[in-house]
């Protein structure tokens, strides 16, 4: 199983919750990574657990994120030089926008965005 790549250098503080879960099994949560892989892991699964119990969202919105987070989450775990970095930043463009109406999952969106490097 791959681990995840960081492309960016900024560290935020992220509050690290312990989630179990398929989502957070597909990001190798246990697999022994740098201190900034681990921060963007639980990130991910943190942003991915408050996608699905949000009630700021529609269905079809709560299915969407899902699914982009799910695919981002996939692009990320291949190897860094497999990586489409556009793929990368267009999905968490769409996570952005999409998730823009709750100020708790746009923060933790843009925590993610930190983390891979991308312009917030």
């Amino acid at each position: 199983m791959s681990s995840i790549t960081l492309t960016g250098n900024t560290i935020i503080p992220a509050q690290i919750l312990e989630a179990e879960s398929s989502y957070a099994q597909q990001i190798n949560l246990g697999f022994s990574a740098s201190e900034e892989e681990n921060l963007l892991k639980h990130t991910l699964v943190n942003l991915h657990t408050a996608i699905g119990e949000s009630g700021e969202l529609s269905p079809f919105q709560r299915k969407s994120s899902l699914t982009d987070i799910d695919s981002l989450t996939a692009e990320l775990c291949k190897p860094a030089l497999q990586q489409d970095k556009g793929i990368i930043k267009g999905f968490w463009s769409r996570l952005k926008e999409t998730l823009s109406h709750s100020e708790e999952l746009t923060r933790m969106n843009c925590a993610v965005g930190k983390l891979l490097g991308l312009a917030i």
